[in-house]
């Protein structure tokens, strides 16, 4: 990808489309000057750029050459850049947007913004050299690859730092898309990139923060991956499936307008399975999402590109949408949080907003920044008659738990759990328990059987005059997991009966709230497995689990639809260990109907006891970008 992107010649750049004499220069004569359109800037991270000595000798410009377009763009590129001067050498980082406008003197701030900005371009070099470096070599020392403490900083901590004005949103932007150009080939988390756009719109929230134009607003400047279901208006909007792949959406979903009126960037939409009909991530149109922690496993569905995102470091925040356990399931697989809300509480597009087992909700690294999205997305709509007043904030500091009653259940009645999985569910009760909860087994005597064939019969009576319609119409451009479902759902439903299916839910919901009357919240698995083959369909057939357990049907090891029943409940989800597996195990924290705040408070306690994704050690390794070797000096500029 990165070698496509450039062309060098005897050190210097020169444009990819020209022979060696072009435009009367040789092969060593770099292109000068500054006169780069708009329209073809290219904000992507690159791997080999040029410092160029323009003017009176200062450099004004990163440059590479971008093979597709056969033109010299300037980018806003991280890199380390070598500059010498007689016999020394000095190493300096180059941060931030180079000018796009005109050349730079000593001393000055990229243009557009004020003298104060945070990391000056022109500053920074003029500090380097002393304000004059006569005639200079430079080269390329190597990439600067993304700073990862960015690309994990808490969105708390980034809007705090950004109101203080010792992070700049085109820092952390730069950071994420450094990180996504060099990691996400391996996770496949972001399918559609809106990175030069995003680089603007950093930019202006940059400006805000500097107080230029309005005040920051409360996700000013924070990279949001958007789930590829999820409509903005005049945006590719494919749903993950060859049959839309070519819509546009001629409209913006609740959550995602509040987003971008929050300030949020959505600077990549991120991977679904087809139709978010799946509990892992892969499709025919965009291929497979593997968690980040382990590629032989998928990142878990149908949230499976956002969750994977945020593990990875290439989103700060994330959307989901959680019909039977989508955005559960890969919280648990990504080791991320996640938040299935009350059914109403976060409005959703028609008429999905009509059925109880939809929900839209955040997802996030920490349980912060999960409160922190909630609290944009959540609150009554005018396009959602079922969403609830007053809109319900939670609170920026969430209280301690002691004294509350925590239920235990590791299996829900008899739910086939792995025995890693086991493991880390006691170990999060335990730690539960030293944060000053009480915790006590219970068991709400749940089938797993009754709530797949319940979950089922819900799907085939959901659509029936939908998917099944595009299944007929399309043999050739669905999955076949979308087809067995579209099949099996219609079959639960001919034996259920839409009214039997009614009754039936009615009395797993009374076992549910029968337990949360005697507990503040109840504790469970988010899976019973401790991860899923990546890029297997597991359409039909039965699979085998990480720990040797049979497993009857792809559904039947997810915990999470019992609350997609009793959908009045909220559920966070949380990282409760890692399995042998080396994947993340999820623990579900569901609370009385309608209490929101308890489970995010149970969740805090649990981050605070056994933190997740706050250091290096405690995040995926994924393979960065290759070392690459010293490059020629370039030829020194004439004056």
């Amino acid at each position: 990808m990165y070698g496509e992107c450039f062309a060098q010649a005897s050190g210097g750049l020169r444009r990819a489309s020209d022979g060696p004499q072009a435009e009367g220069r040789s092969p060593a004569e770099p292109l000068r000057g500054s006169s780069v359109a708009e329209d073809q800037r290219c904000d992507r991270p690159c791997r080999f750029l040029a410092v160029q000595r323009l003017g009176d000798g200062i450099p004004g410009a990163l440059a590479h050459t971008h093979a597709a377009a056969g033109v010299r763009l300037e980018v806003p590129c991280p890199v380390r850049v070598g500059i010498a001067r007689g016999d020394e050498e000095t190493s300096v980082g180059l941060v931030h947007e180079p000018d796009r406008d005109r050349d730079l003197a000593p001393g000055d701030a990229s243009p557009g913004h004020d003298p104060d900005h945070l990391a000056p371009f022109g500053q920074l070099l003029a500090d380097l050299v002393g304000g004059s470096l006569g005639v200079f070599h430079a080269h390329i020392i190597a990439p600067m690859p993304a700073d990862l403490e960015l690309c994990h900083l808490p969105a708390t901590e980034a809007l705090r730092r950004f109101r203080a004005r010792t992070l700049s949103p085109v820092e952390l932007m730069t950071a994420i898309i450094t990180r996504a150009e060099a990691v996400d080939g391996a996770v496949n988390a972001l399918v559609v990139r809106h990175f030069e756009r995003a680089m603007g719109q950093a930019r202006e929230a940059e400006a805000r923060y500097m107080g230029h134009g309005p005040e920051p607003r409360p996700l000013e400047g924070l990279p949001v991956g958007i789930k590829d279901e999820v409509p903005i208006e005049g945006d590719p909007c494919s749903g993950g499936s060859l049959v839309t792949k070519d819509d546009i959406a001629d409209h913006s979903a609740p959550i995602a307008e509040r987003i971008l009126a929050a300030g949020g960037i959505v600077h990549a939409r991120t991977a679904t399975p087809e139709f978010s009909t799946a509990g892992f991530t892969h499709s025919r149109l965009w291929g497979v999402t593997v968690t980040p922690w382990n590629p032989g496993y998928s990142s878990g569905g149908s949230s499976g590109g956002s969750a994977a995102a945020l593990a990875s470091g290439t989103a700060t925040l994330a959307s989901g949408s959680d019909i039977g356990g989508s955005i559960r399931i890969p919280a648990a697989f990504c080791g991320v949080v996640g938040f299935k809300p009350p059914f109403g509480r976060v409005p959703v597009d028609p008429p999905f907003n009509l059925d109880q087992y939809c929900h839209d909700g955040p997802m996030a690294r920490t349980v912060a920044d999960a409160a922190l999205l909630e609290n944009v997305i959540a609150g009554p709509h005018r396009n959602d008659i079922v969403s609830l007043r007053p809109k319900v904030i939670l609170p920026d500091h969430l209280e301690g738990i002691r004294g509350l009653r925590v239920g235990l259940s590791v299996n829900l009645g008899d739910y086939p759990i792995d025995p890693d999985v086991e493991r880390e569910t006691r170990a999060a009760a335990a730690a539960l328990r030293d944060a000053g909860a009480t915790v006590v087994e219970v068991d709400p005597g749940l089938s797993h059987l009754e709530v797949t064939e319940l979950m089922l019969a819900h799907f085939g009576l959901l659509w029936a005059d939908g998917l099944a319609k595009v299944v007929v119409a399309h043999p050739d451009l669905v999955t076949p997991y979308l087809v067995a479902l579209v099949r099996r759902g219609q079959e639960a439903l001919s034996r259920v009966g839409a009214y039997g299916g009614l009754e039936r839910e009615a009395a797993v919901q009374a076992r549910i709230l029968a337990v949360l009357e005697t507990v503040d919240v109840m504790i469970c698995p988010t899976t019973s497995v401790a991860g899923l083959p990546a890029g297997d369909d597991l359409a039909d057939g039965p699979f085998i689990s990480p720990a040797g357990r049979l497993h009857d049907y792809f559904f039947d090891w997810s915990l999470t639809p019992p609350f997609n029943i009793a959908s009045r409940c909220p559920v966070l989800a949380v990282p409760s260990g890692m399995s042998d597996a080396g994947v993340p195990t999820g623990l579900q924290i569901v609370g009385r109907t309608y209490d929101d705040e308890t489970v995010f408070r149970v969740g805090a306690a649990l981050e605070r006891e056994r933190p997740w994704l706050d250091v290096p050690a405690r995040r995926p390794v994924l393979p960065a970008l290759p070392v690459l070797p010293v490059l020629p000096v370039l030829p020194a500029l004439p004056a």
